[in-house]
């Protein structure tokens, strides 16, 4: 691993809070995100103090450091080798400096208003560890026209988003209400995603930062907030929704690749909660149970439906992705360790918990 700062940190004081990026060979899409976050940035009083950038690069080629040291010098690049969302993420945490961080997606484009709604979701309520906001399709100058689409279950409401050539979007929140959770829920129905949080450093400290089994870049393919946000809420922790806290998200994908992206995130979810359940998580099994459920549904339907290739592949990929999320849940459950999660119980004494 190689860790460099590639612009100077802010000097003189601690910043109020560090907005932590990671970003991997789309250094176009970094640099719409990065003009947003400075407008956001540009929208505080003076009075509420420093703000720091800190994108962590896994890129391939150097187009990232060029943009960053052309047009935004004031960002701390850190540069990380190989893949591995989750070991970013970490290493985002530990370089960033404030007691509160936010965090989003290169491929997201949040408001002017985010960073303001977001210090002040965490700052009306003392006991929130960790604020997700709502997350809404990029719509690309409206060419093509976007639905919405909601999806509910006895679990919670779950997002995606089609236009007008069949191209779907994830990763979605578009809940009007705000909620707070503290207890086992499924996180991404009932609270949002990775691409748009904001936590206090002192959650991190306390309970561990993502886990490095779970992920884009791991063995687990996805679902490395799922397992944070479940870590959390079980240990009582209190998380909320809050709808004022508003990125876009630009990942438009194509009908052939939305197929292997809903793969990924079955299997990592899946992976997640098998863990919890054989660990002795009752809540979990709930979610199992219905994972199952709606898996034996498609395949009764498909068996309806005989006419249709792509809905049998549709049915067999989800049956894979199932069985082979169940298998890494339970190696993970039989060859469980400390450090499957990431302890930042050393660096208490580097940076003051919010």
């Amino acid at each position: 691993m190689n860790r460099s700062s590639e612009s100077p940190a802010l000097a003189g004081s601690v910043p109020v809070v560090s907005i932590v990026i990671c970003t991997m060979d789309r250094h176009a899409k970094l640099a719409r995100c990065l003009d947003a976050v400075f407008r956001s940035i540009a929208s505080l009083p003076v009075a509420e103090g420093q703000c720091e950038v800190v994108v962590v690069d896994q890129s391939s080629s150097e187009l990232t450091q060029d943009l960053l040291r052309s047009r935004f010098p004031s960002v701390v690049r850190v540069r990380l080798s190989g893949p591995g969302i989750s070991r970013a993420r970490n290493e985002g945490i530990l370089r960033a400096q404030a007691p509160l961080l936010l965090f989003t997606d290169d491929d997201c484009i949040p408001s002017i208003s985010w960073i303001p709604a977001a210090l002040h979701a965490l700052r009306r309520d003392p006991q929130l560890a960790g604020v997700f906001g709502r997350v809404e399709p990029y719509r690309p100058g409206g060419i093509h026209p976007v639905e919405t689409v909601a999806v509910t279950h006895h679990l919670g409401t779950s997002y995606f988003a089609v236009d007008a050539r069949g191209w779907r979007c994830f990763a979605l929140m578009c809940q009007e209400k705000g909620t707070r959770v503290s207890e086992p829920a499924v996180p991404h129905m009932n609270l949002g995603s990775s691409n748009n949080m904001a936590f206090r450093r002192s959650a991190f400290i306390e309970n561990g930062a993502f886990s490095t089994s779970f992920g884009a870049g791991s063995a687990g393919f996805s679902a490395e907030d799922t397992e944070l946000q479940y870590r959390l809420l079980c240990a009582g922790t209190t998380l909320a929704y809050e709808p004022s806290v508003i990125v876009d998200h630009d990942n438009w994908l194509d009908p052939e690749a939305a197929l292997k992206q809903v793969d990924r995130y079955l299997r990592g979810m899946v992976g997640v909660f098998s863990w919890y359940a054989l660990r002795g998580e009752r809540f979990s099994w709930r979610v199992l149970a219905y994972l199952g459920e709606h898996a034996r549904y498609a395949f009764v339907r498909c068996r309806r439906r005989t006419g249709s290739r792509a809905y049998l592949r549709d049915v067999l990929h989800r049956w894979k992705s199932l069985a082979l999320g169940l298998g890494y849940g339970c190696a993970l459950a039989i060859r469980s360790t400390p450090q499957i999660h990431v302890s930042f119980a050393q660096h208490r004494g580097r940076h003051a918990p919010a």
